[in-house]
């Protein structure tokens, strides 16, 4: 349900002590805390530990009991400009979606998207093929692949859902301990390789017995290796005194009961209903679950306009390929794809060195 109210208190940075609720820190060296508190000034996390051990008479406190305090969470892909027209590729296949939707309807990506976010305050990176680039579907790469992209300092993201979803298969497991995931993937990742790990033991005909990955490991994929993935480890990902505060409470006072388990909540049960407070960069932009100076209603004014320009545009836009004009379509981009890797080899310098041997 979208949230009709709004707060228009102003969203500056100050001093705020985060109290009564689960800390996740996923910082190893702190551990989380069942009772914690963390203390923000400014724009920096001073302290996080036990509540009854922070103390803070001039901050503002903030309430979490019945709640989950995490990091804030990173989406490693975004489609910007998709953001109005979710649901139109739920039942097609890669490529049926690439020339046949994302070609015909999607605007392109423009000054108005970057404009967007700037003005949502949302942390965003921006890069391509760049020295810590973040590359995205990687579920039929080879080893040699895969070398390319350590050795050019890239990260690996999955996107489960799109994945399993658009036949582009599943994400590699070898790499879950290691990789960065989108926000909407890790709830159904954790699930589908929980599901493949378990069906290979039912096919040996021995009972299911462990799990490799547990709520707690999605959950960092989502912060602490997001963070890895654009070079600010060291500033966000975890709750560490010296971080800039990117912090989220989600909160189970709208359910029946508590939470039985934190990090179970946090991945396997929250929806964007349970936010109820975000911070980011020590900015206050979501308070008792409403957003501070964000005009809801007129924003959803404004996407339905322009869902709507969009559904005007497809009138006029080229006929559907057909099954045949798909298979071509598929020829041309792996054609295209063998062009740029030999460009690579003339041009690649170390890179294609390295793919030479």
């Amino acid at each position: 349900m979208w949230d009709a109210h709004f707060y228009t208190t102003p969203n500056v940075s100050g001093k705020f002590l985060i109290t009564g609720g689960y800390v996740a820190s996923l910082d190893d060296s702190l551990g989380d805390f069942p009772n914690g508190a963390v203390l923000v000034e400014d724009n920096i996390i001073k302290a996080v530990g036990r509540a009854e051990d922070i103390s803070a008479p001039d901050a503002e406190i903030i309430d979490a009991s019945e709640g989950v305090v995490i990091p804030g969470m990173m989406d490693t892909h975004q489609h910007v400009s998709m953001s109005l027209t979710w649901g139109i590729g739920v039942d097609q296949h890669l490529w049926h979606f690439l020339s046949n939707t994302y070609l015909r309807w999607l605007p392109s990506t423009s000054v108005e998207d970057l404009k967007g976010l700037k003005e949502s305050g949302i942390r965003a990176f921006f890069g391509f093929m760049h020295p810590g680039h973040v590359y995205i579907h990687n579920t039929n790469l080879t080893d040699h692949e895969m070398g390319l992209i350590a050795k050019s300092g890239g990260k690996i993201a999955l996107s489960a859902d799109a994945d399993v979803q658009m036949g582009m298969g599943y994400p590699p497991s070898d790499l879950l301990s290691s990789t960065v995931y989108d926000r909407p993937s890790i709830r159904l990742q954790l699930q589908v390789q929980r599901g493949l790990d378990h069906n290979a033991e039912h096919k040996a005909r021995r009972p299911a017995l462990k799990m490799d990955f547990t709520a707690r490991d999605g959950l960092i994929w989502a912060t602490r290796n997001g963070a890895k993935a654009v070079g600010m480890e060291d500033k966000i990902g975890t709750l560490t005194p010296g971080k800039r505060a990117d912090i989220v409470i989600l909160t189970s006072k709208r359910c029946l009961s508590g939470s039985a388990n934190p990090f179970g909540t946090a991945v396997m049960h929250s929806t964007p209903a349970d936010v109820d407070f975000v911070m980011v960069d020590g900015k206050v932009m979501k308070r008792d679950g409403h957003f501070v100076n964000v005009d809801v209603p007129a924003i959803r004014k404004k996407a339905r306009e322009g869902l709507q320009r969009i559904l005007e545009n497809l009138k006029t836009a080229r006929p559907e390929l057909t099954q045949a004009g798909i298979e071509n379509f598929f020829r041309m981009g792996e054609k295209s794809h063998r062009a740029n890797v030999a460009e690579a080899y003339v041009h690649g310098a170390e890179v294609g060195d390295y793919l030479r041997g």
